[in-house]
């Protein structure tokens, strides 16, 4: 997704929801394979 931020931003469009996924990816990656309740995955996604 930074690589998509890169390329909206060389054409001089918006990067926002290109880095608000690669935060949301970023921050999923740990728990990604592992069965959580929903609620113990947003605490997990919104926690920087």
């Amino acid at each position: 997704m930074r690589d998509v931020a890169d390329a909206l931003a060389d054409a001089h469009l918006p990067t926002d929801l290109a880095d608000a996924t690669a935060a949301v990816l970023q921050r999923w990656t740990q728990d990604k394979d592992i069965i959580l309740p929903l609620h113990e995955i947003l605490n997990q996604l919104r926690s920087p």
